[in-house]
């Protein structure tokens, strides 16, 4: 039968990992963050790297089976796993908020056909034309930023290829957020159950 200390430290290790992954994740999309998400980047950043102190603190508490030390490291758990709930949470509610990508691209688009390029910066990135296609030109000339070197019209337009980066770019985070999150409250668990039998073992001695 698997004991509880294997447990916690099957947990521990994956908790490393996946703070690891959270770290790597966002270290790699700083570049492409902008000014509004830097803060919950180096939000995860720090709950990464304060993650995998605390689960080397873990090892010990759970190799050496130290009262004191697993007691302390259930509790550093539980406060690091309601700091990433919280952390996800207003992450969540952030993005929810955002402005959609329908009324950026309409705001957009108005702003071209009155003469501005605020359209470009779109098609240019995504390799598409209009909202939903170079139909949405109708009546106006099209943009340079609509072909490709060769003079071809993007056929598709930029709307669902926005939100389909929009998607793919909380996709990742959130599962190894959320995973991260259910490996700590395991870790927290096992600590804890852990922790109250070297109580009552240590109670046990002294009678």
């Amino acid at each position: 039968m698997v004991s509880i200390r294997s447990l916690a430290l099957v947990f521990n290790t994956l908790s490393v990992f996946l703070a690891i992954a959270v770290i790597v994740i966002n270290v790699t999309d700083i570049p492409d963050t902008g000014n509004e998400e830097i803060p919950f980047t180096y939000g995860f950043l720090v709950l990464g790297a304060l993650t995998i102190l605390v689960c080397l603190f873990g090892f010990v508490g759970v190799l050496k089976g130290h009262i004191c030390t697993t007691w302390t490291y259930a509790i550093m758990q539980l406060v690091l796993l309601i700091a990433m709930i919280a952390l996800m949470t207003v992450f969540k509610m952030h993005h929810t908020k955002k402005t959609p990508p329908e009324e950026i691209l309409n705001q957009a688009i108005i702003s071209q056909k009155e003469g501005g390029d605020a359209m470009d910066e779109y098609q240019e990135r995504f390799q598409c034309c209009g909202i939903n296609g170079a139909g949405d030109y109708a009546g106006f000339v099209l943009p340079k930023s609509c072909a490709d070197t060769n003079l071809n019209t993007w056929n598709s337009g930029c709307l669902q290829k926005m939100k389909t980066e929009a998607e793919e770019d909380l996709e990742a985070p959130q599962f190894i957020g959320w995973a991260l999150m259910v490996v700590q409250m395991a870790s927290f668990v096992c600590s804890t159950i852990m922790g109250v039998k070297l109580n009552n073992s240590a109670r046990r001695a002294r009678y």
